[in-house]
């Protein structure tokens, strides 16, 4: 069953969960009917491989717990869950797997990656705290050893996370903990009591052995009386007398066969008695296969928790190495935010977790495993890990954000020669905004074939500007291209660029891909305006020495062209007027370029075009320059598309008529 996802704006990872999960395919599990031992043994299978659906699910809970125990950073940058729908942050359109979160994800654990994840759903502005997280960047950059170290730990780590998640499953009802509970004592009132039986090796090792001494017991006894009761009857049929010890056996064993077959035995008659121990006879024979199949299934249930707890041990061990590292290096011993939550669990004072780091440490230790108690030891700290896993979810955490640091220095190394790279991004205070992006790009584009672009916003250029071109010249791409760079800037540090320096913006926010809301009563205009109107107040609710970026793609396009230009035009001139806010608008209203000539100084004209070929066909270089395009190419493209041609000649002459009348009215 698909678990529904519901959450409320102060959820941070419960909101990136909804966003996230269409991305991901839940794969439902199938259980055929089978013996219980073969459904545990798929159970701990599924254990170890989980879809990826079910791995988001438990990671962001586990964190939204966690962060509700220890209150992290607060996003102090708006960036609502539209902004999140335009750049793909956690969900493509199209391709639903495709989106930014995962293009720019090099982690090896899930809660690395939700981790990740969080960062990227929560800019900053303070910039001491972005370059403390560049400094954790650059050092596992030029220290290649802590590089090679890290690398190493971390493929353990993600070996046995799986193992980890699995005590946070999505459902209450843990199969292999209801069918080891026969093993633990219970007191529902004595609750100290019970604890303290329960981690006691000694005591779990004694009772997991007598439990299968006794099903052994068992087992043998249905073997014998099947073979015995039955000859017995054949010989009390045909009169042959047996020796008193015989028939002192069979009395016992007939018992095997039921209390009323017991009861026949009071009856002095030896054909009563045939009959009474043939059947007896027959019923444990029955019986044999039910007790061989129950010591079996309870022998691989120890197998089974045993190679679980030994993958949790492994997993601790793995953390401890890590500990050890982040210790010896002044750097991320210093900086890193959730370190501390490592040194509190290794050298806790708390009971429980002394003992079962202990237990832990016994089970991948040979020297300090002690093999008469080894299963007391599984069990002990089976129990442990589910009376007190919470006390684990710190040093997951601890863990999540080496991983999600490590992953930032392998997406920068990856870049480092390739055609367009990766950089770490400047970050200067200033009255006004400033942005600029030296050979920026979208990294949604393959990096073999993206055309990276340029372009300044405050100092001596203007704080706004206007992108014109035709249809798939890269307007859109542009746009997205620049809210990505400045997402990633304010979270990783670094950004798909050569060179990029900004003030921090305190809201990032876009316009783009507004679409009607039917159910609400808002047709695609009035959305477009409830936007447009929302993007303003968010400009206006900022103090003056806090920035604001916005970026509109194709503004009012849902009403006619005459009031659709006309309030673009005011709108985009309304953006101008503030300044602590750049705007860059991408459009096919060419009466908008005029505000660089009607401003002073707000506003600059930038253009992307496309270039006809001899036979028709067209070349899009992606380039954008400083200008303007007033080129038209959608006939074009349509005729490249085979659409009939008395249709494209018809609407050629139509078009030619309205630009003639669009220059008259112009002049």
């Amino acid at each position: 069953m698909i678990p529904t996802v519901v959450y409320s704006e102060k959820s941070l990872y419960q909101k990136i969960l909804y966003h996230n999960m269409a991305s991901l395919t839940w794969e439902e599990q199938e259980w055929p009917d089978e013996s219980f031992g073969s459904y545990l043994k798929r159970y701990i299978e599924y254990q170890q491989h989980p879809c990826e659906a079910q791995k988001r699910y438990i990671a962001c809970n586990m964190l939204d717990s966690y962060y509700k125990q220890y209150p992290g950073i607060d996003n102090d940058v708006l960036t609502d869950v539209t902004t999140w729908r335009d750049i793909n942050l956690f969900c493509g359109k199209q391709h639903k797997h495709i989106y930014l979160a995962s293009i720019v994800d090099r982690t090896y654990t899930e809660i690395g990656k939700v981790s990740l994840f969080g960062m990227l759903a929560t800019p900053q502005t303070d910039i001491l705290l972005l370059q403390k997280r560049q400094s954790i960047v650059c050092e596992l950059l030029e220290n290649k050893k802590l590089y090679q170290q890290l690398n190493y730990i971390f493929t353990e780590i993600a070996d046995t996370e799986n193992m980890i998640l699995s005590f946070w499953s999505l459902w209450g009802n843990d199969p292999l903990f209801n069918a080891a509970k026969k093993y633990y004592f219970s007191f529902p009132l004595l609750k100290t009591v019970t604890h303290a039986l329960n981690t006691n090796q000694l005591l779990l090792e004694i009772n997991n052995k007598i439990g299968h001494n006794r099903r052994f017991v068992l087992f043998i006894t249905s073997v014998l009386a099947a073979a015995v009761l039955p000859a017995y009857g054949i010989m009390c049929l045909l009169g042959i007398e047996c020796p008193q010890f015989v028939s002192i056996v069979v009395e016992k064993l007939r018992g095997a066969g039921g209390r009323m077959l017991s009861l026949f035995s009071l009856v002095d008659n030896r054909f009563v008695l045939a009959g009474t121990s043939i059947t007896a006879g027959a019923y444990c024979a029955l019986n044999c296969q039910d007790e061989y199949s129950c010591a079996f299934d309870h022998m691989l249930l120890d197998d089974l928790l045993h190679k679980k707890m030994v993958i949790v041990a492994r997993y601790v061990r793995a953390v401890k190495k890590l500990k050890r590292v982040i210790d010896n290096n002044y750097i991320l011993y210093n900086v890193l935010e959730k370190n501390e939550h490592l040194s509190h669990f290794f050298s806790s004072n708390i009971k429980s977790v002394k003992l079962l780091i202990r237990l832990l440490e016994q089970l991948t230790d040979t020297k300090k495993t002690n093999m008469f108690f080894l299963q007391g030891c599984v069990l002990a700290t089976y129990y442990l890990l589910h009376e007190i896993k919470n006390e684990l979810l710190p040093i997951l955490v601890s863990v999540g954000e080496v991983d999600m640091y490590l992953s930032i220095a392998r997406l920068y190394k990856e870049f480092e020669d390739k055609r367009v790279h990766i950089s770490f991004a400047e970050f200067k205070n200033a009255d006004k905004p400033f942005i600029e992006l030296e050979n920026f790009w979208n990294p949604f584009i393959e990096d073999s074939n993206v055309i990276p672009s340029s372009i300044i916003f405050g100092g001596d250029m203007p704080q706004n500007g206007i992108i014109t071109g035709p249809n798939a010249a890269g307007k859109s791409t542009i746009l997205h291209a620049i809210v990505i760079n400045l997402i990633l800037a304010q979270t990783m540090g670094i950004a798909p660029a050569n060179k990029i320096i900004i003030t921090p913006f305190a809201k990032i926010a876009s316009y783009c891909n507004v679409t009607d809301d039917i159910a609400a009563g808002n047709s695609l205009f009035k959305a477009q305006v409830i936007r447009a109107q929302r993007l303003i107040n968010n400009i206006v609710s900022l103090s003056k020495d806090a920035f604001s970026f916005v970026a509109v793609d194709e503004m009012f396009n849902g009403t006619s062209e005459f009031e659709g230009k006309s309030i673009a035009y005011a709108v985009t001139q309304r953006f101008g007027t503030f300044s602590n806010s750049v705007c860059l608008i991408a459009t096919h209203f060419l009466e908008l370029t005029q505000l660089a000539a009607h401003t002073a100084n707000c506003f600059a004209n930038y253009r992307v075009g496309v270039e006809k070929m001899v036979d028709g066909s067209l070349c899009y270089p992606f380039v954008l320059e400083e200008g303007v395009s007033d080129q038209h190419v959608a006939l074009d493209i349509v005729r490249n598309q085979g659409l009939e041609h008395a249709i494209i000649d018809k609407a050629q002459e139509f078009m030619s008529k309205m630009l003639k009348n669009h220059e008259l009215a112009m002049d």
